[in-house]
């Protein structure tokens, strides 16, 4: 599986395309960072419409083994409010023809970045084994909005989310600030940027 997340594109360069309207010109300003992280196993995406809450509290859990009981729901979906993330200006890379006058866009690497100063047993036992394996998917929130959902196949309400890779590097820095932390990385490859829709909860 890969992200996805552009709607319908004009290949033909030949073909008059109709740029996207705007009803309004009155600007909206945001001024919010990355927020909170949603992951999950890249084999159990959201269920349903993401943009309804009922679709994430069944399974939102950071103490779930993920056994399926009672108490523990399976395939849970965890959770980390970060301070401050951040999601860079990605790169974008264009292939030209010979001529210069066309491009045609491809992927390019995306990343959200954050750094964590809980030194939990807890957090360092899901930092280490994102290490082992970082392969997920995710969702975040920044300010009103959650990002991840797949515009290209169903529309806003598509569940896929991201398929990406968290990659977490633990340092101890005495200095200024909290000497232990994490340094976290989360990267993946798409055209387009994700879908957004206003949070559901």
């Amino acid at each position: 599986m890969v992200n996805v997340f552009c709607g319908p594109c004009v290949d033909d360069y030949c073909v008059d395309a109709v740029l996207p309207p705007l009803p309004s010109m009155c600007e909206v300003a945001n001024d919010d960072g990355v927020s909170e992280v949603f992951l999950t196993d890249v084999g159990h995406p959201i269920a349903g419409d993401p943009t309804l809450a009922a679709s994430w509290t069944a399974r939102l859990s950071n103490t779930s083994t993920g056994d399926g009981t009672a108490q523990n729901v399976a395939n849970p979906i965890r959770f980390l409010d970060i301070f401050e993330g951040s999601k860079p200006d990605a790169t974008l890379n264009y292939k030209k023809n010979r001529r210069g006058t066309q491009a045609r866009l491809g992927n390019s690497t995306r990343t959200i970045t954050f750094v964590d100063d809980d030194d939990s047993d807890a957090k360092y036992a899901l930092y280490t084994g994102l290490q082992c394996n970082g392969n997920v998917l995710m969702y975040y929130r920044s300010g009103k909005h959650f990002y991840g959902s797949d515009q290209s196949r169903t529309g806003v309400g598509s569940g896929v989310g991201i398929r990406c890779v968290v990659k977490c590097v633990y340092g101890i820095v005495p200095g200024t600030e909290i000497a232990h932390r994490w340094t976290v990385t989360i990267e993946w490859d798409a055209k387009c940027e994700e879908g957004r829709f206003t949070a559901p909860f």
